[in-house]
């Protein structure tokens, strides 16, 4: 249990330290935000706000995970689901930045990717 809260706090100092900077990086080279022109006009707003965010939370909790844990069954299915949502996540991401459109990936391939994680998840743990 000790492991887990040190993990935790590590992820978080590194978020709060590394996160700004990440952030900015985002900012200069145009990973943003789209907003589709049909949207409410309140959303135009928002048009420019970083994205890919996800890679700053899967960073800086896997490091402290791969350094303080013991490697044991469950916690490797965990690694796992957190690397298979996040690669799903980034594809969405990458999709809209690349696209320069708001619609990422459909959401018929998000549910197809989370089937496959769980099938994974539950052929290793059993």
């Amino acid at each position: 249990m000790v492991r887990v809260l040190i993990a935790g706090l590590v992820a978080m100092v590194l978020a709060i330290v590394v996160g700004p900077t990440f952030i900015e990086w985002l900012r200069r080279t145009g990973v943003g935000q789209q907003i589709r022109e049909e949207g409410p006009a309140r959303h135009i707003v928002k048009q420019g706000t970083p994205t890919m965010g996800g890679l700053l939370i899967l960073t800086t909790a896997v490091v402290p995970f791969l350094v303080l844990s013991k490697h044991t069954l469950p916690g490797l299915a965990l690694l796992f689901v957190t690397f298979g949502c996040a690669a799903i996540g980034f594809t969405d991401d990458y999709l809209k930045v690349r696209k320069r459109h708001s619609l990422g990936l459909s959401g018929r391939w998000k549910m197809a990717g989370l089937v496959l994680i769980t099938i994974g998840v539950g052929w290793v743990v059993t």
